[in-house]
């Protein structure tokens, strides 16, 4: 069931994954590898919405968490907690562009009047600090 929803000013962003390698101190466990090594593809007609941040500070250090939510009208996605997603910038180079983390599963409704899935909603962090 497609809604054939179109975001008329999207972008196309990038996802990164790293690839899971056996765990250094139990080599029957995986766990995510280096982020030089991670994978990337395109994720196109993509929409990324503020939603909040919050200045968080202790006795040692102050962090601003920005939390933002990025929309998909592809509903078969290749996104998944643990990836890295970039706005701008490139794989290899953490000075430029935006970068985000997934810290929860993205999801999907679907219209209970029509049946469609319209977008995809995947929560994204970003920790400054």
């Amino acid at each position: 069931m497609g809604g054939g929803i179109e975001f008329s000013h999207g972008q196309t962003v990038h996802r990164d994954r790293r690839p899971m390698i056996a765990s250094p101190t139990n080599p029957a466990r995986q766990v995510p590898g280096d982020w030089s090594d991670a994978t990337s593809i395109a994720l196109e007609d993509a929409f990324v919405a503020s939603t909040s941040s919050t200045a968080l500070a202790n006795a040692t250090r102050s962090e601003i968490l920005t939390s933002k939510s990025l929309y998909l009208t592809d509903a078969t996605a290749d996104v998944k907690e643990g990836d890295r997603i970039r706005v701008g910038g490139e794989l290899d180079d953490l000075t430029t562009g935006t970068h985000y983390q997934v810290p929860a599963r993205p999801e999907g409704d679907t219209s209970p009047f029509t049946g469609d899935h319209l977008v995809t909603e995947i929560p994204l962090e970003n920790v400054k600090g």
